[in-house]
């Protein structure tokens, strides 16, 4: 197995990276996390949000797709799917899913309200 203190080095530095601003750095370093724990949500995740903000929606999507596989109840993950197919990739009917998905897991969501008008105007 390998050493589980690699995963934390850089899984430390990917966020490090991602707060001081060097994306490629903050992926690269999200990568080599996701190596040693291919299963880490937090990982996953982060990586996924660093892809959006680095213009990689589509790459950011399919790592949401990847974590959501595994974790079908993680609620963030379908919520930030869902804006990234609602906002950047066109692709309503997938938005959709993932925002009722959402509401299914949190009807209380803090962006519930806004996510339910989307849903109205975008049969």
């Amino acid at each position: 197995l390998a050493d589980p203190s690699f995963f934390d080095a850089y899984y430390n530095l990917g966020v490090a990276e991602y707060e001081a601003g060097d994306l490629p750095q903050c992926l690269s370093a999200y990568e080599y996390a996701l190596t040693t724990n291919p299963i880490s949500v937090k990982a996953r995740f982060n990586f996924a949000v660093a892809l959006q903000k680095a213009r990689y929606p589509r790459d950011a999507a399919n790592e949401l797709e990847k974590l959501l596989a595994d974790n079908p109840s993680e609620a963030r993950a379908h919520f930030a799917l869902a804006n990234l197919y609602a906002q950047q990739l066109d692709e309503p009917d997938k938005a959709r899913e993932h925002y009722r998905r959402l509401l299914e897991l949190e009807p209380q969501h803090v962006q519930a309200t806004a996510i339910r008008y989307w849903l109205e105007a975008n049969p």
